[in-house]
């Protein structure tokens, strides 16, 4: 639903100006939002005096971004304004790697399914060896989902180094569990 879709997005940027929060902010949005509301979207960061540099935008890979009016249009806008592009949900969708040529998205976030198992699945590791290898190629930043075990922090731990200023980061539950936080 749009309306939702707006309401958590505006509350979400409320928090962040009124916490004073200055690290960055993850928004999720929906192939239908950033078609038909990314104007009310940058208004809003306007009108909390948000950095732009602050928010990351995740688009979710299990959609198709053909369907977005004018695309590579509202990307770069986005980009030229300063914001983060991550493909979210990545090795699970429709394009993957053609998405990471034509576009110079800021990060990935590797799906879930590939990463729970990791420790124990060779063609689980093999797979994200192989998206690792691109996104070091690419520089662009790396998020892990799925992170619920000291044995997969171990195993990135021991088979990834990053470096030149990429981020390999995880999420999940090792690190903690997922808040509710009220917005007032």
């Amino acid at each position: 639903d749009m309306e939702l879709d707006e309401e958590v997005i505006d509350r979400a940027l409320y928090y962040k100006k009124k916490k004073g929060i200055k690290d960055r902010f993850s928004l999720n949005f929906s192939n239908k939002f950033f078609d038909q509301k990314l104007d009310l979207f940058i208004e809003l960061v306007n009108h909390y005096k948000i950095n732009p540099e602050e928010i990351i935008i995740e688009l979710t890979e299990r959609e198709d971004f053909e369907i977005i009016t004018s695309f590579e249009e509202k990307f770069k806008k986005l980009k030229e304004r300063g914001f983060l592009i991550f493909l979210d949900d990545f090795g699970i969708g429709y394009s993957n790697f053609h998405l990471l040529q034509r576009y110079s998205f800021d990060g990935i976030k590797i799906d879930g399914q590939f990463i729970k198992n990791l420790p124990f699945n060779w063609m689980d590791r093999k797979f994200v060896e192989f998206i690792l290898e691109i996104s070091r190629e690419l520089k662009v930043d790396v998020v892990a989902e799925f992170v619920e075990s000291e044995d997969i922090v171990n195993f990135f731990r021991q088979n990834y180094r990053y470096g030149n200023g990429i981020a390999f980061l995880g999420q999940g539950y090792f690190f903690g569990k997922p808040e509710v936080l009220f917005i007032d």
